[in-house]
């Protein structure tokens, strides 16, 4: 069912290497709503193609 957004998980996030079991506990429980035990503290799996707000430097200028 998640085959596909793991693959893809696996390679924006991993560099092709295979997702670890746990991850991929958590990341479909995430993904099919069912939420996961890291949730109530603010820890969530980032979508493949999401940047994560600290890695963010998209308001600098180029001179920046």
């Amino acid at each position: 069912m998640f085959d596909e957004r793991l693959a893809e998980f696996s390679r924006e996030r991993l560099g092709g290497r295979p997702v670890p079991e746990d991850v991929q506990i958590l990341a479909t429980a995430q993904w099919a709503g069912r939420g996961h035990p890291f949730e109530r503290f603010g820890i969530t799996i980032l979508e493949p193609g999401a940047q994560h707000p600290l890695t963010d430097i998209s308001y600098l200028s180029e001179e920046e």
